[in-house]
């Protein structure tokens, strides 16, 4: 029987050991020659458009290659003294292969891949960089390997001002919709607090519709001087007091009979639809 070329380099993998090792770290002797996160990226990593195979199992030594720019990109921040912090970028989802090789679980470093893809950004004290690692849509090769297009993009200063800057105006959107809410809020607050007023003006009469500060509501049963008897039918759902003399639906959390005393002057007259 004849092997193909790739199943004769195939076997001859798995016999010498199954998978190749991860990609090194980059020596000492090697960052020292870098003086920008651009020269790592065109003469170390040596691409910033590529289409690059990857397998699940690191089964060639070609397989190292999707995993070597993020690898490379925390090593040098490490060499500048700084950290790197990575951030999730809208990509489209990174399949798996078919293979079934490997199945016993080592070598396998797909985890690793989708990893290797975001914003990296590295913070250092006298000088820092973010760079982009994207990738494209996977296609197959054959039954083992996909392949995708991965792009690098360091973030220039002017995209990083500009970043702040829009960074900056959402913030401040964020801040002014939480303000317009906070005072549409207790605008609404003040007038169910008038209309719970208004309502402890009115004699509370046994078979009245009553509602509390605490978002009670039900009937009242018995008065016998302050103290009136309760029979309630439910509770609304919402964190805020005198919730129940707002406007709008309110929902019940609670829809429980129960009869209670209680002080008169944490009810008021009120009306509800009964469900």
């Amino acid at each position: 029987m004849k092997l193909g070329k790739w199943s004769v380099a195939l076997a001859v993998s798995f016999i010498l050991g199954g998978c190749t090792a991860p990609p090194e770290d980059l020596s000492n002797d090697e960052l020292v020659n870098i003086s920008s996160v651009e020269q790592l990226i065109d003469d170390v990593i040596g691409f910033r458009e590529a289409e690059i195979e990857y397998r699940p199992y690191l089964t060639f030594p070609s397989d190292k290659d999707i995993l070597k720019p993020a690898l490379y990109l925390r090593n040098y921040c490490s060499y500048l003294g700084g950290k790197i912090n990575q951030a999730k970028l809208g990509m489209p989802r990174l399949e798996q292969t078919n293979t079934e090789f490997g199945s016993d679980g080592k070598g396998y470093v797909f985890d690793d891949i989708v990893s290797s893809f975001g914003r990296f950004e590295c913070e250092n004290e006298k000088s820092g960089f973010i760079v982009d690692i994207t990738h494209g849509e996977s296609s197959y090769v054959d039954d083992s390997a996909r392949k995708t297009k991965v792009t690098i993009t360091p973030v220039t200063n002017e995209q990083l001002e500009s970043e702040v800057i829009r960074r900056k105006l959402v913030n401040q959107a964020n801040l002014k919709r939480i303000a317009e809410r906070k005072a549409k809020l207790q605008v609404q607050l003040n007038e169910a607090k008038n209309l719970f007023v208004d309502g402890q003006r009115t004699v509370l009469n046994v078979g009245q519709k009553v509602c509390s500060i605490k978002n009670q509501m039900g009937y009242v049963e018995q008065v016998s001087g302050n103290k009136i008897k309760i029979l309630q039918l439910g509770r609304a759902t919402s964190k805020h007091e005198f919730a129940l003399f707002y406007k709008g639906d309110v929902f019940l959390d609670d829809t429980k009979q129960i009869y209670m005393w209680d002080d008169k002057r944490n009810w008021s007259k009120c009306d509800f639809r009964e469900l």
